[in-house]
């Protein structure tokens, strides 16, 4: 499925941005602002949150709604601080997270704010950030404190992260390859234990989106947030997917999104020569429906008689589902998204 749901997302997130919190960013404006690179010059953030060489590792993307654009260097006014990690208050944990220059989960501004899922800003000095294509930062994050009432005993640090795709109230839709709000009477809950993970918002960090199947009997989220899909016979980390209802299936149990790459490599199967010899087949009966409707109409005195035209139809019909049939056992599991869909409601209706 091609990933053209990304400049949607950013031109979503700006154009909130500016115009609900322009106040805010504008802020800091001639004020020289702090910003921590989370590695030294010439290091980038690995998985592990440990630093490792990397070429052209910032910085990363930074918008300016002055410009109404993305900056290509570093805003005069900072100051950074290389290898700096957030000191986050002694009852509060780090949580580390993952971004794509090409669908960004966060966005940076001029102002030294980092901005999340959609509605939450960071204030410089409560995060680091570092990567040029992907992007790591590290935040503290008010989800992850506890009271300091609290003894050991009872505190439940939620560090792992289970991702909706789209906001509050959206869906995604298969045929505009977008977040849409939905207006829909249909109860969309996420089958999600919210007391053991955080709910985020946001899309896997790639640049190419498939769906890796269903959130239904046998998908086992575990207390670390990765997620088994038993259809792929993979565990997802938690960075490498995210959930969300269809538009075109709301009835449907919700979707499990993640990046291509994350999908086990298939095995190339064996030859059957019944792949072959199906499609053979239903081009040679469309070619006989054919030639069947091209006898009906050489027979102009049969035209007004209603079983010529029930014929008619009913041949047109088979002729037409035929065709789609043997374009499907061809392309097999290439046709994806709104093809797909167009091809199936085609094919139930000439049948």
């Amino acid at each position: 499925m091609p990933w053209c749901v990304n400049m949607r997302v950013v031109c979503f997130l700006l154009v909130f941005c500016v115009s609900a919190c322009y106040s805010r960013i504008s802020a800091g404006a001639g004020v020289t602002i702090t910003v921590l690179k989370c590695c030294p010059s010439g290091q980038i953030l690995a998985q592990n949150n440990n630093c490792k060489l990397g070429l052209n590792s910032w910085p990363p993307p930074v918008y300016s709604p002055s410009s109404g654009s993305f900056l290509d260097t570093i805003p005069h006014h900072w100051r950074v601080v290389e290898g700096a990690r957030p000191k986050c208050s002694k009852n509060c944990a780090q949580t580390t997270l993952r971004s794509h220059r090409a669908s960004p989960d966060f966005i940076l501004f001029d102002n030294g704010s980092l901005l999340l899922e959609f509605t939450k800003f960071l204030e410089p000095g409560s995060f680091c950030i570092d990567g040029y294509q992907t992007i790591s930062a590290i935040v503290c994050s008010e989800e992850n404190c506890h009271s300091a009432e609290q003894v050991p005993s009872q505190v439940v640090v939620k560090r792992s992260r289970v991702k909706k795709c789209c906001g509050e109230g959206a869906v995604f839709s298969e045929v505009g390859q977008h977040c849409i709000t939905h207006s829909s009477n249909v109860n969309l809950t996420l089958a999600i234990d919210t007391s053991a993970v955080n709910l985020s918002l946001g899309f896997p960090p790639c640049e190419e989106l498939v769906v890796a199947g269903k959130l239904e009997d046998g998908v086992k989220l575990g207390e670390n947030g990765s997620l088994y899909v038993p259809g792929i016979q993979t565990t997802l980390k938690p960075e490498e997917f995210c959930i969300e209802h269809i538009l075109e299936a709301l009835n449907d149990k919700a979707s499990i999104f993640t990046c291509a790459e994350s999908l086990p490599v298939k095995v190339a199967s064996k030859w059957d020569i019944r792949f072959t010899l199906y499609p053979i087949g239903l081009f040679l009966s469309a070619f006989f429906l054919a030639a069947t409707l091209a006898a009906g109409c050489l027979l102009p005195t049969s035209h007004h008689m209603l079983h010529w035209k029930c014929q008619t139809g009913h041949v047109s019909c088979l002729l037409v589902g035929d065709l789609i049939l043997a374009i499907t056992q061809l392309a097999g599991e290439k046709v994806t998204g709104g093809a797909c869909v167009t091809m199936g409601e085609l094919f139930i209706y000439d049948y």
